[in-house]
């Protein structure tokens, strides 16, 4: 059996959570303490954009930078949204390029001020332990959803759909790379297009994307398609 049949469409976050600290206790339980770990060089990334401003709803792409730029840009605003922002939003996130337990593991070292060098090796402190069960626990009471699989977009929006019918409303839809093809439609007004704003408009809901085209830019730009 494959691991896309074995896992289900939909994870919730604190379920991932809980799975991740488990993960970390096995790494420190694991972990050599007499080792020296290399050194690794943390990059502060400022995030200027924030989700506040998707409150009119709406189709949001970033592009102009290289497609993994791209990308990472659209997972850090996702995961200082959800980490910084005081007005916690329901949010479901299509990860087609990024495992679910390896997003999590990004969240709670953002969250946590953890650097993801120790989150690999399980060289936690005591220090690092209370700020990890702070982290989780917070961030278990959220309304986040991530359905991970590389599946065809009108999968995913079926499934966006099947969610609202049942109940799970969410403010901001995230997928985390669009394929060349579904690009090319998206700006021409094709399918996609015409699919993902009627999503948006049925739903009320802010639907943010990352594109994998490349213009030269040295960083992402946010444009809004509806």
């Amino acid at each position: 059996m494959t691991k896309a049949l074995m896992k289900p469409k939909g994870w919730l976050l604190k379920h991932l959570i809980q799975d991740s600290y488990h993960e970390l206790q096995m790494r420190y339980e694991n972990n050599d303490r007499d080792h020296e770990s290399l050194t690794i060089e943390s990059v502060e990334i400022k995030v200027s954009s924030v989700f506040n401003f998707f409150e009119k709803g709406g189709l949001y792409v970033l592009s102009g930078a290289t497609p993994q730029d791209n990308r990472n840009h659209l997972t850090l605003m996702t995961i200082a949204n959800i980490a910084d922002n005081p007005l916690k939003r329901n949010m479901l996130i299509f990860l087609r390029k990024m495992d679910a337990q390896a997003w999590v593991m990004k969240l709670l070292s953002y969250a946590s001020g953890i650097p993801m060098g120790k989150m690999r090796t399980g060289a936690f402190a005591c220090e690092d332990w209370r700020s990890l069960a702070q982290t989780t626990g917070d961030l278990s009471q959220l309304g986040v959803m991530l359905y991970e699989g590389e599946y065809i977009l009108n999968g995913f929006v079926d499934y966006c759909r099947a969610q609202s019918q049942d109940g799970d409303d969410f403010d901001v839809v995230v997928i985390d790379g669009l394929t060349p093809q579904e690009t090319n439609d998206l700006n021409d007004g094709g399918e996609v297009h015409q699919s993902l704003s009627a999503l948006a408009k049925d739903l009320q809901v802010s639907i943010v994307a990352s594109s994998p085209t490349y213009t030269g830019k040295k960083k992402p730009m946010l444009e809004r398609l509806f």
